[in-house]
């Protein structure tokens, strides 16, 4: 039998005035306190809890789910579209959840989100809807860049080139401590001439 659905804990509720469409998914309710729900899925407590480029839908009672099929009367939150929604300008720090604004500092978001600034109606990432026009409004904080991986070293202390091609006389492995990254060898390179050049082997960066 389907688990009984108690009222979500999560607070304020964001009404989007987009009107739900047959053609859309239809509401289904999996499980409390669950995560990766995807779209029209549900009951969720915060935008975390959705599949990436989703929203927690907050909701009362009843209240329609923007492109989504269905009803449910309960106050489960489903994940959706996030649309751009105006709540009001210069409102207090903290004020403004996914997708809303008139947002002018990220300081004016919910839970670390980012306020896009924006010229007229440049699309907001993330975000359905055109918004008003000159409006800025606090989107998903862009991803950590990646970390850099080594794919290739060498120190030298072999004292050889280890197939590394010289390029000329002003490439040079040198003995000296003081300038090498561990141990005794380095390797010199002279100026930006042409004979200033040292090649590795080929090194494969797809896998």
């Amino acid at each position: 039998s389907e688990p009984s659905r108690s009222p979500s804990s999560s607070a304020s509720p964001s009404k989007s005035p987009i009107a739900a469409s047959p053609t859309n998914p239809a509401l289904k309710w999996i499980s409390q306190g669950g995560s990766n729900y995807g779209m029209c899925e549900g009951d969720c407590d915060s935008h975390s809890d959705c599949q990436p480029g989703l929203m927690c839908f907050q909701r009362s009672g009843g209240d329609p789910v923007p492109f989504c099929d269905g009803s449910d009367s309960s106050s489960n939150d489903y994940c959706t579209l996030p649309a751009l929604n105006d709540i009001g300008n210069n409102l207090p720090s903290g004020s403004y959840d996914l997708c809303q604004g008139d947002c002018d500092s990220d300081a004016d978001c919910k839970n670390n989100l980012h306020c896009f600034k924006r010229d007229g109606f440049a699309p907001v990432p993330g975000c359905d809807g055109l918004g008003t026009s000159n409006y800025d409004y606090c989107i998903l904080p862009p991803p950590p860049p990646a970390p850099w991986q080594e794919i290739f070293f060498d120190d030298f202390e072999s004292g050889t080139w280890n197939g590394w091609s010289d390029g000329g006389d002003d490439a040079t492995l040198i003995s000296n401590a003081n300038n090498a990254h561990s141990g005794t060898y380095a390797l010199r390179i002279q100026d930006d001439t042409a004979s200033s050049t040292v090649t590795s082997s080929e090194i494969d960066t797809t896998s």
